[in-house]
Order: C-alpha cells, then structure tokens, then sequence
C-alpha cells in the first residue's frame, strides 16, 4: 500500500483543500509545524492557535475544514456533549498531512500509539510563551488561565482590577 493511501488518504486532495481554503492553509501550516504528532485536537484551542498571527478565522470555518479532513480519512469531527468540547480525533499523523499539503516529501502515516497524545500539553503551552494556570473558584468551579511566562507585576495589577468589575451584587441590578 502506497504511504500517501494509507487509511484512505490521498495526498492531492489535502493539497487541493490547502490550495483552496485559507483557513485549511492555516490549519495545515500549524499541523506541519508542530514538533509532535497529537490524537486529539480541541477546536476552540485550534481556532486561537491559527489566529495568533493576526488571520482571523471563525469557529465556523475551522469546523468546516475539520469535517473537510474527516472526509479525507484523516480522522474524525466529534461534536462537544455533555461538557467536552469540539474536537478532530486523528487517526493519522497531522504533521504529516500538513507536510504533504504543503507539498514538502512526507507520508502518512496512523498514529503509533507512542504519538497518541493529547494536543494540550505542558511543553506546547511553554513554547507558545505561555502558563497555563488553574484556579480552584469553588468545589465546583476551576478556571484555566494562560498567561505569558513574563507577566509583569503591572500586568498583574490590571487583570486584577478587571476581575473586580465582573461580579453583580444584587444592589447592582
């Protein structure tokens, strides 16, 4: 079986989709990127990640190119339920897939289970300069920050007076 069929995947039909669709170039530019392969990506995370550079694309669009590369056989779209959110579950390498739309000399290849890890992890969230912070509200209630590694006392200051004007008191309504 030829690399660029496995698991019915077809190599010119990534580059077609890459070719085509700003935010699949975007997405696929990220997979290829990465310095290792995930079995899960978060939609809402992806949609942050491929914005960062100042294209700005909608949840929509990012969905649509989720479902694209489902129907390629790169994996699966998976609607959020129940408390988990949206997400593409691979079942081939992503990095690969976007080496091949971009037309760089790469295979496809399934996951090994080696590769099966979750997309959010410590080591990308350091990369991307950033801390993810958790914070225990209440028994029932944890918040997740990121925040820069060099948060300064003065950034600090000013994300605490914010959260100060979030909360309605009932004399406030």
């Amino acid at each position: 079986m030829a690399t660029e069929q496995i698991k019915n995947v077809e190599s010119k039909y990534i580059k077609n989709l890459y070719g085509d669709n700003e935010c699949a170039k975007a997405i696929l530019d990220y997979a290829s990127s990465r310095s290792r392969n995930s079995s899960v990506t978060n939609v809402d995370r992806l949609t942050w990640v491929i914005s960062r550079d100042g294209r700005t694309f909608s949840r929509r669009e990012v969905i649509e190119v989720l479902k694209a590369l489902e129907n390629l056989g790169c994996g699966k779209f998976v609607i959020g339920r129940r408390g988990q959110p949206s997400r593409f579950e691979w079942e081939v390498q992503m990095i690969g897939v976007g080496k091949v739309a971009r037309g760089d000399h790469a295979e496809i290849a399934p996951l090994s289970e080696g590769e099966e890890l979750p997309e959010e992890t410590d080591d990308d969230e350091m990369r991307e300069g950033l801390i993810r912070h958790s914070y225990k509200l209440r028994l029932d209630v944890t918040l997740t920050l990121d925040l820069p590694i060099d948060l300064t006392s003065k950034e600090a200051v000013r994300l605490s007076e914010f959260i100060k004007t979030l909360p309605f008191e009932s004399s406030d309504l």
